[in-house]
């Protein structure tokens, strides 16, 4: 009975994560050019100190995070290889300036 309890809570809290990150989605789906290009920038800077300090990635605790990392980044990355096959471009964000 705990055993099927724990599930359901696991399940309850990897819906809520999707639900979020589905909103957030949304929301930077109808952003302006402008704000994603400051948030890009951004993030960037800040990839470049964990890089430069030698920062260790933090360690995956959620069930969602672990599930997104397992099942959806690599479904992404084919996507995306395929589309750079296709246009004969494996830099093809480069010259945008990206």
């Amino acid at each position: 009975m705990l055993r099927i309890v724990q599930l359901l809570q696991s399940l309850l809290l990897i819906l809520i994560t999707i639900v979020a990150q589905g909103i957030q989605f949304m929301r930077l789906a109808f952003s302006s050019r402008a704000a994603l290009s400051a948030e890009v920038l951004f993030l960037h800077k800040q990839l470049v100190f964990y890089q430069e300090h030698r920062i260790p990635p933090g360690k995956l605790t959620t069930e969602a995070a672990r599930f997104f990392f397992a099942v959806v980044v690599p479904i992404l990355q084919l996507e995306r290889g395929i589309e750079d096959c296709q246009t004969r471009d494996p830099h093809r964000l480069a010259w945008q300036g990206i």
